[in-house]
């Protein structure tokens, strides 16, 4: 799978990295996106 670089504002990814109980702020970043894209497959599946 190809890597995209993103720049996010520190006290955002540190938020994040509290909130999902991860030390790694882009394995922390990649839960959210991966949980973000569950949530909208399980929406449309209710559509």
């Amino acid at each position: 799978m190809a890597k995209v670089s993103v720049s996010l504002d520190a006290e955002l990814v540190v938020e994040v990295m509290v909130l999902a109980g991860v030390g790694n702020p882009q394995d922390a970043v990649e839960l959210v996106v991966r949980d973000y894209i569950a949530r909208g497959h399980r929406t449309e599946a209710l559509v």
